[in-house]
């Protein structure tokens, strides 16, 4: 039997337990960061240490969130989609199941921030960063 992950809307259930996996950010970077290999193992490891972890999981193309600064539901679920994919992750929530935990993703309401690396931030000061961003500042304003 295939073990499936939902994206829905929280609905508290008596009797149940929660364990809560907190999207707080998104770094974007310039460099080609290595994806994070096994993410599910990463996350049982934070729960296990009740530390927070970050992964490193290729998100393009994201679209840019509403003009509140807030992901709508069929973007997060492009945010969970490769731990959705992922059998490690799968096999981590099904025994957290099983231990009578429920698993929840969550967003901040007040929307997810998004920040620059350090790398990007270093190309941006670069010359050809310097020339992105006078071609950028040519076209016309996204809106």
């Amino acid at each position: 039997m295939d073990y499936k992950v939902e994206l829905k809307p929280f609905k508290e259930e008596e009797d149940a337990k929660y364990k809560i996996i907190e999207i707080t950010d998104i770094t974007y970077h310039t460099s080609q960061k290595q994806p994070t290999r096994a993410p599910g193992k990463k996350v049982k490891k934070a729960f296990e240490k009740n530390e927070p972890g970050r992964l490193y999981i290729p998100l393009a193309p994201l679209p840019a969130p509403n003009s509140n600064g807030i992901y709508t539901t069929e973007e997060k679920a492009i945010i969970v989609g490769s731990l959705k994919k992922d059998p490690e992750f799968l096999k981590m929530v099904e025994e957290e199941n099983k231990k009578g935990y429920k698993i929840l993703l969550k967003f901040p309401e007040t929307g997810i921030t998004i920040l620059a690396g350090a790398d990007t931030k270093e190309f941006l000061q670069s010359k050809n960063g310097q020339r992105v961003l006078r071609g950028l500042a040519k076209d016309k304003p996204i809106s």
